[in-house]
C-alpha cells in the first residue's frame, strides 16, 4: 500500500489540497483528509500538483520510426521499448499505436506490423500499456477481410472509418465497396468492444451517418460550425495539433473553442501532442482564470478515457480507478514532470 502526501490533487472540477491519496493492489483505494502517521509506504509530493495519466489516442511515433528504418530485421521489442522509456518521463500512462492504411500495396506489410506489434505488447514488460490504432482510408475486399481478422482476434483497439464508396482495381478486377460493407465491418468491430471513430467530417450527411452507425467520436470536423453541431448530436470530438492551428485557435484554443461553440469543452478530445502543446495548456491555465488547470487537463485525460469508454479506470484521479498518477512542478514558463506512477508503482522519478 502506497499512500502520497502533500500534494495539490487536479480533479474534475477543482485543484484540492489537505487530501491523502491511498494506494491498494494498483488502484486509487481513498482518497482522506490528511494525517501524520501512516503504517504504510509514505510518498511525499512536496506540494507538487499530481495529475492523472495522459492517454494519447493516436500516436504515430511507433509507424514514424520504423518507417525511418532500413531492412526487414527491425527490433520491434527495442524500438517499443524506446518510445515506452520516453513517455514514461512525461507523464503518459496509455498510448494508442496509429497505423494509417492508405492505399491496397501497402494494407499487406501494415497488417503485418500489428501483428508483429501485439506480439510484442503482449510479451514485453513494459511500463505503459500500449494499444493499437488503425485509420482506414481505402478499402478493399482483401482488406476488408483481413481487417475482420484482426477484429477478431483481437488485435485491434480503435477504429477510424468514414462513410465513403471506394473502387478499387487489382489485376482488372473492380471492387466495390459499399457502405453496407462498411457498417457490416462497424457492427464487427463494435461487437468486440472496439473504439469507432468516424474520421473526417464535413457535411451534415457524413454526421447523420456516424450518428446512425452508433459512431460516438468524431476526428476533425472541417469548421468549428460543423464541431458545434457535432456536440449536439452528443458526438465526442477528436482534434489534433495540426487541425487546431489550421483552425487558427493556436494557444488560446480552449477559449476560443468554448465561445465559437458555446459549449464546455467536456466532450472534446486531443488525440496527440506535443511537448510544446502540453506547456501551452499549462502556460494557458497559469495565465487565465478563466481556464484552471483541471479545465485544460480535461482534452488529454479524462475525456479521452469518457471517449473510449474506459471511465472506470482512467482519466481521473478518484476511487477506484487504476492509480494512474505523475506528479509535476510547472510555471508560466516550464512544466518538469517529476515523477510517474503507473498502477501504484513509482516507475519514474526525475534526477536532480
Amino acid at each position: 500500500m502506497l499512500v502520497i502526501k502533500n500534494g495539490r490533487i487536479i480533479t474534475e472540477n477543482s485543484i484540492i489540497s489537505g487530501k491523502d491519496i491511498i494506494i491498494e493492489d494498483g488502484r486509487i483505494k481513498d482518497i482522506v483528509e490528511s494525517k501524520d502517521e501512516y503504517k504504510y509506504t509514505v510518498f511525499d509530493a512536496n506540494g507538487r500538483y499530481i495529475f492523472p495519466g495522459l492517454i494519447e489516442i493516436n500516436s504515430t511515433t511507433f509507424q514514424n520510426t520504423i518507417n525511418s528504418m532500413d531492412g526487414e530485421n527491425i527490433d520491434y521489442n527495442l524500438v517499443l521499448s524506446s518510445i515506452d522509456d520516453d513517455l514514461v518521463t512525461k507523464g503518459y500512462c496509455l498510448v494508442y499505436h496509429s497505423f494509417t492504411i492508405s492505399n491496397i500495396n501497402e494494407s499487406i506489410s501494415k497488417f503485418k506490423q500489428i501483428v508483429e506489434l501485439s506480439n510484442v505488447i503482449s510479451l514485453s514488460n513494459l511500463k505503459l500499456k500500449h494499444r493499437i490504432h488503425v485509420v482506414l482510408d481505402a478499402y478493399s475486399d482483401d482488406i476488408i477481410d483481413e481487417l475482420s481478422k484482426l477484429i477478431k482476434s483481437h488485435l485491434i483497439h480503435e477504429l477510424s472509418i468514414k462513410s465513403t464508396n471506394y473502387i478499387d482495381y487489382d489485376g482488372g478486377q473492380k471492387s466495390i465497396i459499399t457502405d453496407s460493407d462498411i457498417n457490416n465491418l462497424i457492427n464487427l468491430a463494435i461487437a468486440h468492444k472496439i473504439i469507432i471513430v468516424g474520421n473526417g467530417l464535413e457535411d451534415n450527411v457524413k454526421l447523420a451517418w456516424m450518428k446512425k452507425s452508433n459512431i460516438n467520436s468524431c476526428r476533425f470536423p472541417s469548421t468549428l460550425e460543423m464541431a458545434k453541431k457535432v456536440l449536439q448530436k452528443e458526438i465526442n470530438i477528436i482534434f489534433n495539433e495540426k487541425k487546431l492551428f489550421e483552425m487558427q485557435l493556436k494557444s488560446n484554443v480552449i477559449s476560443e473553442f468554448k465561445n465559437a461553440t458555446s459549449m464546455n469543452t467536456s466532450s472534446v478530445c486531443l488525440e496527440t501532442f506535443s511537448d510544446d502543446l502540453i506547456k501551452s495548456l499549462f502556460k494557458i491555465s497559469y495565465t487565465n482564470d478563466d481556464l484552471p488547470i483541471y479545465e485544460t487537463w480535461k482534452l488529454i485525460s479524462t475525456n479521452p478515457a469518457k471517449a473510449f469508454k474506459i471511465y472506470d479506470d482512467y482519466g481521473l484521479i478518484e476511487n477506484g480507478k487504476i492509480a494512474n498518477i505523475f506528479l509535476v512542478d510547472f510555471t508560466e514558463d516550464n512544466i518538469i514532470v517529476k515523477n510517474n506512477i503507473i498502477e501504484g508503482n513509482v516507475i519514474y522519478t526525475k534526477r536532480s
